[in-house]
């Protein structure tokens, strides 16, 4: 080694200038015209994303260089309409439809704000929890899952088991990279220091194992190659759950760096479902070798499913009407927007606030956001999560440790008339096999459609349902069921071969 270039890149034999800073261009970077502007770890990269012919736009993550089409659009974020029961929403410069039937729901509009509002029939109150249902019944046994199982006041009073990290460090064909096994180290040690909390909320992180990639093609990771690493990604076979964690030296998305990317567990994120889309089970966390001090800690919050506390979703959520016609709103209003946390402030995000002195935040329409959160794209100033992201943290953790088992070999066996799956997974029968004999079935992660909801797969259904074809034609999610299925009326229907919950098809039809 000639030199050292700690967080630079090593380009041509010399280490890269040192960063100068990035002037006013913010932390999310910006569109001028077509030319993308970001700022990461000081330093300023320029895309002229003209020059290919494509279009700078701007999404909570930064800029990216997209392909015109026709679905291009500059409605304001909280615009919203309804095409029949399609929410149509226009989100990081392209229409975004939303079938609210996979919701079992149908899309309203009012005060010029439309919504994708549930349906509820009087079976789906008769348990007596009303159309908001019940609160989660406690098991009686702590687990770390961020909730007071057993009552008593206290959230995991037993503490959380560390969180073992596999590291995949990509090098040349050689095994010539960016990374020593000492900077791995000093990575999880920033991690923890991040992580680390005095209310006993914290979480804790060990370095269980390194993986060295001879992979050249990968020490530029785009999208295509993280999504490809993602369904095919070589884990190792470990028992216990793991954060995998690539380093390599340059992540782009959508033709712009960036300093690290992540997968969200199953498209969840302020404990709502964000992304529609069949999520893999086990997921990935990427880092570039240009990043700031708290960007491994960033990333892997989004990988325990917090947003950007100045992400707008206001999509995501839907409403749910009374048997009375009477629109309820079941959730606090701060967990139906942004981040979906209540103990965060709004954050209009850097292009509108400016960092002062000791970090404080001043936007322009008077909004005091945490420059601290780390979480937000204030990066010389993060360095803690609030309590409520802490929570949460560990509710997708207890999730992700109960999926990992069922990532594994072939998965977990169920009985589909049961509830015997991890939370977040549904057990759906597989084909019967070549020679005619039952397939069996197994956990598979949740999709986002409810019972209820329309489907076109069995993995885009959840709550125990899977996608069958009702009477009248249409494909639904229909829980197949026992005498022991709670809240359902469970009955035999012609040319079904297992009984069924009826209101799984009444709702529909009323």
């Amino acid at each position: 080694m000639a030199e050292d270039c700690s967080l630079s890149l090593c380009e041509d034999g010399e280490c890269e200038p040192a960063p100068v800073g990035c002037g006013d261009v913010p932390a999310t970077g910006r569109c001028e015209a077509d030319v993308a502007e970001v700022c990461i770890a000081d330093q300023v990269m320029v895309v002229d994303c003209g020059e290919d012919g494509l279009r700078c736009v701007m999404t909570e993550y930064g800029p990216v260089c997209r392909v015109p089409t026709d679905d291009d659009c500059d409605w304001p974020a909280a615009a919203t309409t309804c095409e029949l029961d399609v929410l149509v929403v226009c989100r990081e410069g392209r229409l975004r439809q939303i079938d609210c039937g996979t919701l079992d729901a149908r899309c309203v509009a009012t005060g010029g704000v439309a919504r994708c509002v549930s349906r509820v029939s009087p079976s789906m109150t008769d348990d007596g929890c009303g159309p908001c249902g019940c609160d989660e019944a406690l098991t009686g046994e702590e687990v770390c899952d961020g909730r007071d199982n057993d009552g008593d006041g206290h959230i995991d009073e037993d503490g959380c088991d560390p969180i073992d990290i596999v590291a995949f460090v990509v090098t040349d064909k050689r095994g010539n990279g960016s990374y020593t096994q000492e900077d791995i180290e000093a990575e999880v040690a920033l991690v923890n220091a991040a992580f680390g909390r005095l209310d006993d909320y914290g979480l804790e992180f060990r370095l269980a194992e390194t993986i060295w990639i001879a992979d050249p093609e990968l020490l530029v990771t785009d999208e295509v190659e993280f999504d490809r690493l993602v369904d095919t990604m070589a884990y190792p076979a470990r028992d216990a759950f793991f954060v995998p964690l690539l380093f390599t030296d340059k992540v782009y998305i959508e033709g712009i760096p960036r300093p690290g990317a992540s997968t969200i567990p199953n498209g969840m994120c302020g404990g709502k479902r964000r992304d529609p889309v069949w999520q893999p089970i086990i997921g990935l966390v990427a880092i570039g070798k240009r990043r700031w001090e708290t960007t491994v800690a960033h990333e892997i919050g989004h990988f325990l499913g917090l947003c950007h506390t100045h992400g707008d979703h206001v999509d995501a959520v839907p409403r749910v009407q009374g048997t009375d016609g009477e629109t309820i709103v079941c959730e606090e209003s701060c967990l139906l927007e942004a981040d979906g946390i209540c103990d965060t402030p709004p954050d209009p995000g850097p292009p509108s606030c400016t960092v002062g002195e000791a970090c404080t935040i001043e936007c322009e329409n008077g909004e005091v956001p945490d420059g601290r959160n780390l979480m937000g794209y204030y990066p010389a100033c993060r360095s803690v999560f609030s309590r409520q992201q802490a929570l949460l943290m560990r509710q997708m953790l207890a999730l992700r440790r109960g999926w990992h088992a069922c990532a594994l070999a072939e998965g977990c066996t169920c009985e589909p008339t049961g509830n015997s799956c991890p939370k977040g997974m549904s057990c759906r029968r597989l084909a019967p096999t070549a020679e005619g004999e039952d397939g069996g079935a197994r956990c598979g992660i949740d999709g986002a459609s409810v019972p209820g909801g329309t489907c076109r797969d069995p993995r885009d259904c959840s709550r125990g349902a899977t996608c069958m074809t009702a009477p009248s034609g249409q494909s639904l999610c229909i829980r197949l069921c026992s005498e022991d299925t709670p809240n359902c009326d469970c009955r035999e229907l012609a040319g079904n071969p297992w009984p069924i919950c009826i209101e799984d098809i009444g709702r529909v039809q009323q």
